[in-house]
């Protein structure tokens, strides 16, 4: 008898209608708790969400939010081309949907329910856990570097005041821009894919994600910038001193240090915390910490947007058959 043929006899082996209900379940149980989770932090700050709101007017959220917006497609392209660079082609709409969806598990405290909510969603389109999970953490390493490049050059340049020796700041950039080479890149993915599957990424593909993902800090910094608000005689104003430049550098410091904070959902707190203290020169308290919670709310509601546009697209993509 053929080991199938084994496994639907076993009694104990829940049938397929059975796995089927409860990866419902669990997709609903998933979505329940990232919406819950973020709305619990918008509810904790509601107050301050609605005056940091007010004080920077309907024009620069709608700005900040299409910005913010555009630089999560960006990443989502960078996702799914790792993805086929381990040799799975989903296609672009159910690439899309698995990635956005998933990533709304940083919403839910830990480290590991967007990985693991994009390998069970991934299945569907024959691609193992075990690669999906390997594909997110390169995605994930892409960019943290990216970030520290940034972060480095830019404080280098003198466009943020950074508690860090330059020396310090010129390795950084170095190893950041080492690990970005597809030796580097493709030789990390493919030991931690295991099982003999690779990750071949050429010289163009490793430029192409450089680009991108600068492309998206600086988007996120424009988007950061049009939320800062600063408050002299009733008038607002930015500092000469400060734009789109020093507040991408204070974005991607801020990010960096929001990775470490695995427990913490999205970075909460640590993001924040950062953003204010490399803003306050420019800003005052007020005004950086005003900044950074707006920052966070106008990232949430893209996120959750960008998700459900998502599964939208990704319903009406074709399901390939998995591979035997």
């Amino acid at each position: 008898m053929s080991e199938p043929d084994h496994v639907a006899d076993d009694p104990g082996a829940p049938s397929p209608s059975a796995r089927g209900r409860w990866l419902v379940v669990a997709r609903v149980a998933f979505l329940l708790a990232a919406v819950g989770f973020g709305w619990l932090w918008l509810r904790d700050d509601w107050d301050d969400v609605v005056a940091a709101v007010a004080s920077v007017g309907p024009a620069s959220w709608a700005r900040a939010l299409i910005e913010v917006l555009l630089g999560l497609l960006l990443t989502g392209f960078v996702w799914t081309l790792g993805l086929r660079r381990f040799g799975h082609d989903v296609p672009k709409g159910a690439a899309l949907s698995v990635f956005f969806v998933g990533q709304l598990g940083k919403y839910i405290p830990g480290s590991v329910w967007s990985l693991g909510a994009q390998a069970q969603m991934a299945t569907r389109y024959g691609v193992p856990p075990r690669t999906t999970v390997v594909a997110g953490l390169v995605f994930l390493g892409w960019n943290v570097v990216t970030a520290v490049l940034v972060t480095a050059l830019g404080a280098l340049r003198g466009l943020v005041d950074l508690p860090v020796p330059g020396w310090l700041l010129i390795v950084a950039a170095m190893a950041a821009l080492a690990c970005l080479t597809p030796r580097v890149v493709n030789a990390a993915g493919s030991w931690a894919a295991g099982e003999g599957r690779r990750l071949v990424l050429g010289g163009g593909d490793c430029i192409l994600v450089t680009v991108a993902l600068m492309a998206t800090w600086l988007l996120y910094g424009m988007a950061l910038y049009a939320v800062s608000p600063g408050l002299s005689n009733s008038e607002y104003y930015y500092p000469d001193d400060y734009g789109p430049g020093a507040a991408m550098v204070a974005f991607t410091a801020a990010y960096a240090v929001g990775v470490l904070v695995v427990l913490a959902p999205a970075g909460l707190g640590a993001r924040e915390a950062i953003l204010t203290l490399l803003l306050t020169p420019f800003l005052g308290v007020a005004g950086a910490a005003a900044a950074a919670l707006l920052t966070r709310v106008v990232h949430t509601v893209a996120d959750f947007s960008m998700a459900g546009a998502a599964w939208v697209l990704g319903r009406g993509s074709a399901r390939p058959t998995p591979p035997e």
